[in-house]
């Protein structure tokens, strides 16, 4: 939360605790050597005679309250906070302002042994649970509703080092649904379900160093489903669906963030991930998100997207746009996307490899992969990319600024099928100032500057196998473009036959020093 809010939000506290304990000197409170197990007896909202109520063996009239504000000072850390069986069901409804955990550490709220679970009604408190020290576990069933406009219905203050949330509900609260404020040593978030929040559901801000969150169910909040700006981020086993401001968002600040076996459907508004960081994207089904899949930009060096099952959706599978250092995309299922499968535009040093790229430009004109404007040392390596809407492979010049790829290596690939119409797909096409710095000799991919296309079969497509040429009118032809010879590996041929137009062809003014060699083209 801001910092004047945070303020604000502990005189309020410090102003409570002291109303608690007035007349109670600290030479007063019990002095206890062992930890107490502290049990709930009413779901009212009060503080009568805590010090009374609530010490074990406690009596019928110990509120939750009661039983936080004794842990927090009775000079014990490791207490237990648990619930009679008679609360089973119960809301407790707050009246009295937020539920303060600090002080004390390694404080335990515990509802396990309910079946059912308790419900905690903020009343339109802003911050209704708010944890401010070391070690501080809520172990549910337990669902916190209705917090405050503007507010986080579950604070993790930057003092509430390795602090715990598992098997809670927050739903139903205006803003944000759980904050975490750079608290140090690892905060693990397990077994959560975050829905129906108008907010996020789960904000990580300022610097927290890691954390770890599993077994989730992001789903229906307003905002971003989880918003990362700290470093060494875990999101595993998580199912994170129709939230409204995308899936998974990252910011720049972010060291790198995983994300592993979980299940993003149906986000809004944005990208179901959408990164400005590096990040490690695996083992995971990205599906019907009507933005797009998957979205890089920025320094987003030593990003790996690798074994995803599934990444099909509206928009982009997944698309590289403006980025620095290396990006690994290779062993994923990239299918059925409404616009290209994978698109690259002004980014560097990207490999992608062993990807099924399938059925991709639902809108017709999409190609499985795409690069365009000042990108360059792209590597095309060992993919299946068949029945696509457009091209299999596009590489463009961008002709709103001028820039074109340079150092493309497209090898070892099977492209086939595509074009949904009659003359309306390329295996692949080369088009606009696609040029190296030595526009006479094939050597030397990224160094010399060529694309070389090499070692692939090239079948089926519903216009030509491989288009050469100059577009718009006015802009210079592709330069020095090497069919059938790899200047890596001394020159593997092309297989490039049954494709409905010519198997390859160069036009256009402006289009020469381009070389065909080494390739069966017609009958394989």
């Amino acid at each position: 939360m801001l910092k004047k809010e945070m303020e604000a939000f502990m005189a309020r506290v410090g102003l409570l605790l002291w109303s608690v304990l007035l007349g109670l000197s600290v030479s007063t409170l019990p002095a206890i050597a062992q930890p107490w197990t502290i049990t709930v007896t009413t779901n009212a909202d009060v503080v009568n005679d805590p010090w009374t109520d609530c010490p074990p063996p406690g009596n019928n009239d110990c509120s939750l309250r009661e039983a936080i504000l004794v842990a927090n000072f009775n000079g014990a850390p490791g207490d237990t906070i648990v619930f009679d069986a008679s609360l089973d069901g119960t809301t407790i409804t707050l009246n009295l302002g937020s539920l303060w955990i600090g002080n004390e550490t390694n404080t335990t709220i515990d509802a396990w042994a309910l079946n059912t679970g308790i419900t905690i009604n903020a009343n339109g408190e802003q911050y209704p649970i708010v944890l401010d020290t070391s070690g501080i576990t809520i172990q549910g069933p337990i669902t916190i509703t209705n917090a405050g406009a503007g507010g986080v219905a579950v604070v993790i203050n930057t003092s509430a080092a390795a602090a715990t949330l598992d098997g809670i509900t927050v739903t139903g609260n205006p803003n944000v649904g759980i904050g975490v404020d750079s608290p140090a040593n690892v905060t693990t978030i397990t077994n959560v379900t975050v829905t129906n929040n108008g907010g996020a559901g789960i904000s990580l801000y300022g610097s927290a160093s890691t954390t770890q969150i599993s077994n989730c169910t992001v789903s229906n909040n307003g905002g971003t489903g989880i918003y990362v700006a700290p470093q060494n981020v875990t999101i595993q086993n998580c199912t994170i669906n129709n939230n409204s401001n995308g899936g998974i968002s990252i910011a720049a600040s972010s060291g790198l963030v995983q994300i592993q076996n979980s299940a993003l459907d149906g986000n809004t508004g944005g990208s179901a991930i959408f990164s400005l960081a590096d990040v490690y994207v695996s083992l995971s089904t990205i599906t019907n998100n009507p933005v797009g899949g998957i979205t890089l930009q920025g320094n987003v060096g030593g990003s790996i997207i690798q074994s995803n099952i599934d990444i099909s959706n509206n928009g982009l599978g997944i698309f590289i746009g403006n980025a620095t250092g290396s990006v690994d995309i290779s062993l994923n299922t990239i299918n059925n996307n409404g616009g290209a499968g994978v698109s690259v535009r002004d980014s560097s040093d990207i490999n992608i490899q062993s990807n099924i790229i399938t059925s991709n430009g639902q809108d017709g004109i999409s190609s499985g992969v795409i690069v365009v404007g000042a990108s360059s040392n792209i590597t095309i390596y060992g993919n299946s990319i068949t029945g696509n809407g457009g091209n299999g492979v596009t590489v463009i010049e961008d002709f709103a600024t001028d820039t074109a790829p340079q150092g493309v290596r497209i090898h070892l690939n099977t492209i086939n099928n595509n074009g949904f119409l009659a003359g309306d797909g390329v295996g692949i096409q080369i088009a606009g100032a696609v040029t190296g710095v030595d526009p006479s000799l094939c050597v030397g991919v990224g160094a010399g500057g060529s694309v070389s296309i090499s070692a692939n079969s090239i079948y089926q497509n519903a216009a030509q196998g491989i288009l050469i040429e100059r577009t718009p009118a006015g802009s210079n032809g592709p330069q020095n473009v090497c069919i059938g010879i790899d200047p890596v590996n001394g020159g593997p041929q092309n297989f490039i036959y049954n494709n409905a137009q010519e198997g390859v062809l160069l036009r256009d003014p402006g289009t020469s020093n381009n070389i065909v060699a080494n390739s069966y083209i017609g009958t394989p």
